[in-house]
């Protein structure tokens, strides 16, 4: 099954961070200027501050990779109890088209829109049952089944 690799990369302080905390913390003080010899006791070390991020950052990442992993199994659980056939065509459907990111949250909306009849099994694919040239904003008489007969859209279904 397609799907694409998460890149990480571990939380570095930089200068630049530094620097933001810093000033974040001045202007704390700036705020409330008879505060401010109160306020900067309070406020924790900049390096306290980082390691804290850095902390955060790690947690964060796993929590990501967690949730994102739990989808991918509830995803392949959904796709395991449909029969062969259409499990076939969810899996050729998936695998052929490039263009969706290899995300677990679009294979879920995939699957949520068979369940739901926006996509049928047809062959060894899966298909919208609506065709392209269905235009909702026509009265159901009115609509075309050529689409070289198609009206010009005008946006208020009038020809």
């Amino acid at each position: 099954m397609r799907f694409t690799r998460l890149h990480s990369h571990p939380y570095e302080i930089t200068s630049r961070k530094r620097a933001g905390v810093e000033l974040s913390q001045r202007r704390k003080r700036e705020k409330l200027p008879l505060l401010a010899e109160i306020i900067r006791q309070q406020q924790p070390d900049v390096d306290a501050v980082l390691d804290e991020r850095a902390e955060k950052w790690i947690k964060n990442n796993q929590e990501s990779r967690d949730s994102r992993a739990a989808s991918w199994r509830k995803a392949r659980q959904k796709i395991e109890n449909y029969d062969p056939q259409t499990r076939a065509a969810v899996l050729n459907f998936w695998n052929n088209h490039r263009w969706f990111p290899g995300d677990p949250v679009q294979l879920l909306c995939i699957l949520h829109m068979l369940e739901t009849g926006r996509f049928v099994v047809k062959a060894d694919t899966l298909e919208d049952p609506q065709p392209v040239f269905f235009r909702r904003d026509l009265p159901q008489e009115q609509q075309q089944e050529d689409p070289q007969q198609l009206l010009p859209f005008t946006g208020k279904g009038e020809q």
